[in-house]
């Protein structure tokens, strides 16, 4: 069952996870310099490899993104959030939204995974034309808006958006493009703090925008990212803030009576 009628389903929370998560394959991989401080001695490749380690054995995280992405077919970059609570076991919880159309609650308990748009969100992507046609508005429009507001969606595991999204609710998937990049340009750039937690910095690019920031306290998580999507051309930053180690919240799945049925959507 497709997430909006008339194969209008727009799955940006997917594209917005992808793009989240693709800065971390942006090169922060470390050199040959030594470190100081308390991985005094230990080569910046050591270092980072531990943290990126560390970071995956996490039983949970919540990870927050800001940046901004193209999401409709004009390709138009928009501002656009996201936080998500995952655990290795594939439960999930979090809200993403887009400046000017919408927001998106999901939720996924290892199995199933639930999906809530907001009023602004669901006008946002009926409106939007496709390869079917083009978009509705109107009385058809305000129809699905009342039979949808406020209920969640259970994703169809059969489609191959709600199977990507499916794969983001899991520690594993969540932190797969970890320690892929190129090892070029990258070097310590000092200590540093994120939320209050001490950091070992790491810079990359012509003007040291591109940032990976190592806990110097605790576990050597990996607390930071700022980098650009591997699918962005034109250099557009992202930030993802990882915090909540073993300890991220667990999601409230939705009772029945607040799942909308699929038979009305048509």
């Amino acid at each position: 069952m497709p997430f909006l009628p008339h194969h209008r389903r727009r799955q940006i929370a997917v594209t917005a996870l992808a793009a989240a998560l693709a800065l971390t394959a942006t090169g922060c991989l470390g050199g040959d310099d030594k470190a100081k401080g308390p991985f005094d001695g230990k080569p910046d490749r050591e270092i980072i490899d531990t943290a990126i380690a560390a970071t995956k054995s996490a039983r949970s995280l919540t990870l927050t993104a800001e940046g901004s992405i193209a999401t409709t077919r004009t390709k138009k970059k928009e501002p656009l959030k996201l936080r998500i609570a995952v655990h290795q076991d594939g439960r999930c919880s979090g809200t993403m939204s887009v400046a000017g159309q919408g927001s998106v609650e999901f939720a996924g308990n290892g199995k199933d995974t639930y999906l809530r748009p907001d009023e602004q969100f669901l006008r946002f992507q009926l409106k939007q034309p496709d390869e079917d046609g083009p978009g509705v508005s109107g009385p058809e429009a305000d129809g699905v808006v009342k039979l949808m507001k406020g209920k969640w969606h259970k994703a169809d595991p059969a489609e191959p958006d709600s199977k990507d999204f499916t794969e983001f609710c899991d520690v594993d998937s969540l932190l797969a493009d970890f320690g892929s990049g190129t090892t070029a340009g990258v070097k310590q750039a000092g200590e540093a703090a994120v939320d209050g937690r001490k950091t070992l910095k790491f810079t990359q690019g012509a003007k040291n925008e591109e940032e990976l920031h190592v806990a110097t306290e605790g576990k050597p998580y990996v607390l930071k990212l700022t980098g650009t999507p591997e699918d962005e051309k034109d250099g557009e930053l992202m930030t993802a803030v990882l915090s909540d180690f073993d300890k991220a919240p667990l999601p409230k799945i939705p009772a029945p009576a607040e799942i909308v049925d699929p038979d009305k959507l048509g």
